[in-house]
């Protein structure tokens, strides 16, 4: 389904506008396919993820590119020059510490997020699809995990993480399909 839907909006218009849009789309499906999901299979056991469990915020996260330009239409919108030039220089450090690490060894670093601010995402409306499906059903096996450099297998609700997933490969299958760049980002 977003294959299509993304194909169809990109075929009428090819513009930061429509990748925006594109985004939007991405971001509220995967909240609406979740919803419906819980309703229909509620998870057995709460989800404890909230405001300030920054544990999944140290994990690798791919974006796309219309995911990525999401983020930083919001931050330029919401931020002044002076404080748009610390999230630069704080992506710019992560950048620097993580470039040419293989998955492991980046997993392995416990790198946070450079959106992270005071252990909460200053972007959470406008996170990636990836992030909006993660989720965990014991915020204290996460911390530990983090902390002791443990890893335990978490404790999710499935179906929101292959929700996320398939809608980010739907997003990337679009892209491609329109001739756009579908690599990943970091």
């Amino acid at each position: 389904a977003m294959h299509s839907a993304a194909v169809e909006m990109l075929g009428e218009e090819m513009s930061p506008q429509a990748l925006l849009k594109l985004a939007d789309l991405a971001a509220e499906s995967v909240d609406h396919y979740s919803g419906e999901m819980v309703t229909h299979h509620p998870c057995p056991v709460a989800i404890q993820c909230a405001p300030g469990c920054p544990w999944c915020c140290y994990l690798i996260v791919e974006t796309t590119a219309p995911e990525a330009i999401r983020v930083v239409q919001h931050l330029r919108d919401t931020l002044g020059p002076a404080e748009l030039a610390v999230v630069r220089a704080r992506c710019a450090q992560v950048d620097d510490r993580i470039r040419g690490m293989g998955p492991n060894e980046r997993a392995g670093a416990r790198v946070p997020c450079p959106l992270l601010v005071d252990d909460r995402c200053s972007v959470h409306p406008y996170r990636p699809v990836k992030c909006i499906g993660g989720n965990a059903t014991d915020a204290d096996l996460c911390r530990r995990n983090f902390e002791r450099a443990e890893d335990t297998p978490l404790p999710v609700y499935l179906p929101q993480l292959y929700i996320a997933d398939h809608i980010q490969r739907g997003l990337d299958s679009a892209l491609s399909a329109a001739g756009l760049v579908s690599r990943r980002l970091e």
